[in-house]
């Protein structure tokens, strides 16, 4: 590798890291938040619908029961999962995740003939993946997903599935 190619490759280098930095920051500032935003939306539908159908509802730091008579209900929200459970069923009622549409990893064959080649076109395609990382958390897409892999858009759907409103 001569130094001329060395130099291209420390640029990308750089490009790259530059690229990783923007998209840290952009999940921190968009992509988290709203998360939080999704997650406290199905846990306070859940609280009201609960309220609104007559249960007496008791509420902890990250959780609340459902009561009426002997059916009773736990709701438990930590870290963009909310698990509902139901008493006396085994496992939970449904586990639903806070998500959002990432960037499309992969890997790429290369065609290279040399070391330089491949590094180089390694580190564009790395890039390409996160400028396309970018672009997403720029506007991000995000859904509450259940075990089975049903994604939703709204709270209401998550509650309208689970009571079959």
């Amino acid at each position: 590798m001569n130094i001329k190619q060395m130099k291209e490759l420390e640029d990308l280098k750089e490009r790259l890291e530059e690229k990783q930095r923007i998209h840290a920051t952009l999940y921190q500032e968009k992509v988290v938040p709203l998360l939080k935003t999704y997650e406290d939306d199905l846990y306070n539908m859940l609280k009201s619908y609960f309220e609104e159908n007559e249960f007496n509802v008791s509420e902890s730091k990250l959780s609340f029961e459902a009561r009426y008579k002997n059916l009773i209900y736990e709701v438990e929200s930590n870290n963009k999962t909310i698990v509902i459970s139901r008493d006396g069923d085994k496992g939970p009622l449904l586990e639903v995740v806070v998500t959002y549409k990432s960037s499309a990893g992969g890997s790429k064959s290369y065609t290279a003939k040399n070391e330089y080649e491949k590094q180089r076109e390694s580190l564009k395609h790395r890039i390409e993946l996160e400028d396309y990382g970018i672009e997403i958390l720029n506007n991000p897409k995000v859904y509450y997903q259940v075990r089975d892999g049903s994604k939703f858009d709204h709270a209401k759907d998550i509650v309208d599935i689970l009571f079959g409103e």
